[in-house]
């Protein structure tokens, strides 16, 4: 979808909101080699950005969840060593998805290194949304209510689509 080379595939998906973890610091404008941070149409637009209390480049797993409220337009990310979600998020940011990125959006992922070597592993993946119309969305944009789920298990992708609701 986005440019080649460089920007993380990202650059060019001008209708877009993204979550980085960035462990390369490959130009002069970036903030550093380890931070997370929320942005729109471009790396290089930061919403929000904070750097966590541990090394993204340390090799270790983490654990990473992202909230979107479509009543506030708050979008949160929560970060941690451990399973557990925080109390706390580590960044906010306000973004009305509905004027970012319209009425249909896509959720996936995307990675780069730079010069350096990285492996990069989802390992699990949920995507929940609450139907529009029962009015406990909080504006999820489109989603019938479901459930997405991508789990790696022994080495291989396994893709679960649980459609609870909706037509």
């Amino acid at each position: 979808l986005g440019d080649f080379g460089s920007y993380m595939g990202y650059q060019g998906i001008t209708n877009s909101v993204s979550v980085e973890f960035d462990t390369f610091k490959w130009q002069p404008a970036e903030f550093n080699d380890n931070h997370v941070a929320v942005n729109s149409g471009t790396f290089l637009n930061e919403l929000a950005r904070a750097v966590p209390g541990f090394d993204l480049n340390s090799g270790s797993k983490y654990y990473a969840w992202v909230d979107y409220d479509g009543i506030t337009d708050l979008l949160e990310v929560f970060v941690s060593d451990t399973a557990v979600k925080p109390g706390t998020s580590l960044i906010q940011a306000t973004v009305d998805l509905e004027t970012v990125v319209g009425d249909g959006a896509y959720f996936g992922f995307t990675a780069a290194t730079g010069w350096a070597f990285n492996a990069h592993k989802i390992l699990n993946w949920t995507l929940t949304g609450n139907d529009p119309s029962a009015g406990n969305n909080h504006g999820f944009i489109g989603l019938a209510t479901s459930n997405v789920t991508v789990d790696e298990d022994a080495g291989e992708a396994r893709i679960d689509v649980l459609r609870t609701g909706g037509s």
